[in-house]
């Protein structure tokens, strides 16, 4: 692989994290955060390394940072980095196991590009990386 997708996964689950890793890796490679705080560092640090990451899975429900905040300080630092929203910005999946419209709606609002439930399966998974431009 020439140059693999990055792709960082945010959950304050360890179990989560590591099954995203295992069904991820093979389209990339990962990185893995336990908070939204640890996230956005790492998210920061890509940038200025111009070496982004094309893939977020991001926990909604987390202590401290809830994910729908880190949603939208990861697309302010894109902005500041002069990157629009669209085809070059990063894609940012949600990834919960509350199955609640307003979060769902307020996710969207706030710029994320899919959403998916969990338990997660390697099927769903896969289509939304297809539908997200990704595979």
């Amino acid at each position: 692989m020439a140059n693999p997708m990055r792709i960082l996964i945010v959950d304050d689950n360890f179990i989560t994290r590591k099954m995203l890793s295992r069904l991820l890796e093979p389209f990339g490679v990962c990185d893995v955060a336990e908070n939204g705080m640890i996230a956005q560092e790492a998210f920061q640090l890509a940038l200025y390394d111009q070496q982004p990451y094309r893939l977020v899975c991001l926990d909604i429900r987390m202590p401290g940072l809830d994910g729908t905040q880190v949603l939208e300080n990861l697309r302010e630092m894109e902005r500041k980095h002069g990157i629009p929203l669209g085809p070059t910005a990063c894609k940012i999946l949600m990834v919960t196991g509350v199955d609640d419209r307003k979060i769902v709606f307020d996710s969207f609002r706030k710029n994320c590009d899919g959403y998916i439930m969990k338990p997660i399966g390697k099927d769903q998974l896969v289509e939304q990386l297809k539908s997200l431009d990704l595979l």
